[in-house]
């Protein structure tokens, strides 16, 4: 979860080395959103929280944790898509390098908490708008990628 430092506040340090260190670990980061409106859009938290997300994913980076990163690309459309994915993958690598190649977009459908949210501007966001995010970061992950290996 990108919206709490439990991690860091109800674990010791040892605990934490023994999570970092156990074979075979991983722990995935979801990203809920791409730019602060999208955030707030599908969180229907503060916009200023998007940040937050970033702070904490470094932070697991930085303990050592072998991570990779979910996102959520429904948005209001009320965005200029190329920038703002241009902006978000410019905000993972400066976690890490290859971060945007080991960031996968999640699919979203209409399931029972989601159907009760339902109006007009969430149905576009699900049956057009996340897969036109979804086209704009394909094209930027290409680019990107062949500029740099993941670290896999």
């Amino acid at each position: 979860n990108l919206s709490n430092d439990y991690f860091w506040r109800y674990l010791t340090d040892a605990a934490r080395e023994r999570i970092v260190s156990y074979p075979g670990y991983g722990k995935v980061g979801c990203f809920k959103g791409f730019d602060e409106q999208s955030f707030a859009f599908n969180t229907e938290a503060p916009p200023d929280l998007f940040e937050r997300q970033f702070d904490l994913f470094k932070r697991y980076f930085d303990e050592g944790l072998y991570i990779y990163a979910y996102v959520t690309f429904t948005h209001t459309g009320k965005t200029n898509l190329k920038d703002a994915m241009e902006r978000f993958a410019d905000r993972l690598q400066r976690i890490d390098e290859a971060l945007p190649m080991r960031t996968v977009p999640l699919e979203i459908a209409e399931y029972g908490p989601v159907h009760r949210r339902l109006d007009e501007t969430r149905k576009w966001a699900m049956e057009v708008g996340q897969y036109r995010a979804l086209d704009e970061w394909q094209k930027i992950v290409s680019r990107r990628s062949n500029k740099t290996t993941p670290n896999v």
